[in-house]
Order: structure tokens, then sequence, then C-alpha cells
């Protein structure tokens, strides 16, 4: 029996972090998904995971585990692994993102290397006391 619980919150997509039940339908995910690839390899294409969200008994209909999907990628859970790709039932790619996840730590040194220097010095410490006398 499914009940579909995770998948009734509104449609379309939110900055908001996921939903206690939606972590833990992601979570269920990630380790079924993990066991059958790469433990460094968690890509898989957006239509497997909607079928494995169905078969499992989390969502009743595709239209609900595509919402859940783009919750995913709204709070930056699961993203497109070749571009900004909409997740849909298709064979886009997409890979589960930790707070270790190394392409995003990566990404992240790219772009810290990449902005401009500014001309500011840090302030400098006195390393000098200066005393009162009464």
């Amino acid at each position: 029996g499914s009940s579909g619980s995770a998948g009734s919150s509104s449609g379309g997509t939110s900055a908001s972090p996921l939903s206690d039940a939606d972590s833990a339908v992601l979570a269920r995910a990630q380790r079924a998904f993990g066991r059958d690839r790469k433990k460094r390899n968690l890509n898989f294409y957006a239509c497997d995971l909607i079928d494995w969200l169905l078969k499992s008994g989390d969502f009743d209909n595709r239209a609900d585990a595509i919402a859940f999907g783009q919750r995913c990628v709204a709070t930056r859970r699961i993203r497109s692994v070749t571009a900004d790709h909409d997740f849909g039932d298709d064979r886009c790619a997409f890979r589960f993102v930790s707070d270790n996840d190394s392409l995003v730590s990566k990404a992240a040194e790219v772009m810290q290397r990449s902005a401009p220097l500014r001309n500011t010095a840090p302030p400098r410490i006195s390393t000098t006391t200066t005393t009162t006398t009464t």
C-alpha cells in the first residue's frame, strides 16, 4: 500500500528545506542507488529515480514523483550532471549531492579563484602595548 504522503506538499519548486518525509525518501533512494553503483559515482537518470520511487511505494503516480525530484533540485539535494536541466521524466543525468560532495567543493574552489582580487589588505594587529601612568 502506498501512502503518497511524501508527495502531498504543494506542487512547484521551493527553496525551503525538504520536509522530513521527503528527506527520508531521498535517503532511502540514495542508499538504494548507491548499492548498484560504484561508491564514488552516484549518477542516475531522472526516469530511473521516478521508477524507483513508484516501486518503493513512496509515490502513487509519476507526477508526484517528478514534483519530489523538482523539490530535491530546488533544495540542492540532487543536481544535474551536465547542465541546468529541470527534473523530469527523461534520461537526463543527475547526482545526489552531499555536504562533502567533491564536485561541489571543486566548483566552489574554481569560483573563488576566478573572483577578482580585491586590493584591500587585512587589518593590521598591533603588537605594541600602551601603558598609562596615573
